[in-house]
């Protein structure tokens, strides 16, 4: 069971002896904020889930004394996120979102879109008490499949109340997802497809939940390492925003938003 405060996730699941993978390449960076801590994190697709959790593997780099540049080596060739802790405990943390096939003549997505998917995702039928959706990018047009639209969004999955856990243990218990989801638009509607990406799925108790200061942004995101040396040049690292993070538990003891 993946019980991790938010100052432990950055430290303690690197996986740099135990993946197997080829390495040999040495990533340098500087950022434009002083930090005390940066990881390289890289998103594996789960063959199954321990106990409904999910991390990611995680490869800490050196943060130099004066708190903005950085190296890791060894580091085995792929696509990597930054995850990143402020001086204040702070997390910041780049998605992806998986962006592709974007039609020529397609365009952005329009404040309906955005208005319709996420009030869509709010309210749809789960077993969570809360859906929140932190940021979608997407296009609107036509493509070969006569879809007039199509989305990607990274949502939040929440449920506090009555869980299994709590039930077990004796004490209260949160069950936390950030997944990324797609929509596509046919016949004038959107719908949810099959196709999804997971990003954590965590067990915390309600007391760790609560010391929460987890920030999502798009940047900080898709770095290719392709092998030998590689400078990132400066990292520039986003101001948290509230709107597309995790921060504390507001909704403890609230009652569920999804619609069962």
């Amino acid at each position: 069971m993946a019980r991790a405060p938010i100052n432990l996730l950055i430290t303690s699941v690197a996986c740099i002896a135990a993946c197997g993978a080829a390495r040999g390449t040495e990533v340098t960076g500087r950022s434009d904020k002083p930090l005390a801590e940066v990881v390289f994190v890289k998103r594996v697709e789960p063959r199954r889930f321990k106990d409904d959790a999910y991390l990611p593997e995680t490869y800490p780099a050196a943060v130099a004394k004066d708190g903005r540049s950085f190296v890791i080596k060894d580091l085995a060739e792929g696509t990597y996120d930054l995850r990143v802790r402020l001086v204040d405990g702070s997390v910041i943390e780049g998605v992806g979102l998986g962006k592709t096939d974007v039609p020529e003549r397609a365009g952005p997505l329009e404040e309906a879109d955005v208005a319709a998917l996420t009030d869509i995702v709010a309210h749809m039928r789960t077993f969570f008490d809360r859906n929140r959706v932190f940021f979608i990018d997407g296009w609107r047009g036509v493509d070969d499949l006569n879809r007039q639209g199509y989305a990607w969004m990274l949502v939040e999955e929440l449920r506090w109340r009555d869980t299994s856990l709590g039930r077990k243990k004796g004490e209260p218990f949160v069950i936390w997802r950030m997944d990324v989801w797609q929509f596509e638009k046919m016949a004038g509607a959107w719908r949810k497809v099959k196709q999804f990406k997971v990003i954590y799925r965590l067990n915390v108790t309600e007391k760790d939940f609560e010391k929460y200061r987890w920030y999502f942004t798009t940047a900080m995101a898709g770095y290719q390492v392709k092998g030998g040396k590689q400078d990132l040049g400066e990292v520039k690292v986003p101001e948290p925003d509230p709107a597309t993070a995790r921060v504390g538990f507001p909704e403890k003891g609230g009652e569920r938003e999804t619609k069962m």
